[in-house]
């Protein structure tokens, strides 16, 4: 991953045309995310979001992108416990209207929104009426946060070994609710 962050660095300082940019901005907080920087992705898509907000394009494209981008910062901030702000960004960003994808990760990011206010009984409704949609679309490692919170909701205990040891900690920064049944100690976002 440090070769693809340079690489996106080196994108950035050369002057792309705006959806380029945009594109490389959102690849850069993909990487702070999948390293466990909430705070580093939310800044990342804030700045990806203008962009793109800048750029001339298609209203449907646009539409799409900013679905996307949205749902991805959303998740952002409730991982860093800014649940407020992650709900905001969810009830303007109109994510549900883009592709499959943007649909999936609202879902992720509504999810742990619920779960980090405590609202279980809400998060195994969105659970249950988004499971298709979160197993075709998300990856593996979002599936299986997605698990945990499932499993939080429902007050059972994982099986030991459920989840990947090497996402413990990554699943634990995102949702710290979950450290304890994951046998993990204590994250902060």
């Amino acid at each position: 991953m440090p070769e693809t962050i340079a690489a996106c660095r080196a994108l950035l300082r050369r002057g792309l045309p705006p959806i380029y940019r945009a594109h490389v901005l959102g690849t850069l907080a993909e990487c702070a995310e999948m390293e466990g920087d909430f705070v580093e992705a939310a800044e990342l898509l804030v700045r990806a979001e203008g962009t793109l907000r800048a750029t001339r394009m298609s209203a449907v494209l646009r539409a799409q992108q900013l679905a996307i981008v949205a749902a991805r910062r959303a998740f952002a901030h409730a991982a860093c416990g800014e649940l407020d702000r992650a709900e905001a960004t969810l009830r303007t960003a109109g994510a549900r209207d883009g592709v499959p994808l943007a649909g999936a990760l609202t879902s992720r990011a509504l999810l742990l929104l619920l779960a980090r206010r405590g609202l279980r009984q809400q998060v195994l409704e969105r659970f249950a009426a988004d499971a298709r949609l979160m197993r075709n679309a998300l990856a593996w490692r979002d599936r299986a946060l997605v698990a945990v919170i499932a499993a939080y909701a429902t007050g059972r205990e994982l099986p030991r070994g459920s989840v990947d040891p090497a996402i413990v900690p990554w699943v634990t920064r995102a949702f710290p609710e979950a450290a304890s049944m994951l046998g993990a100690p204590e994250a902060t976002p």
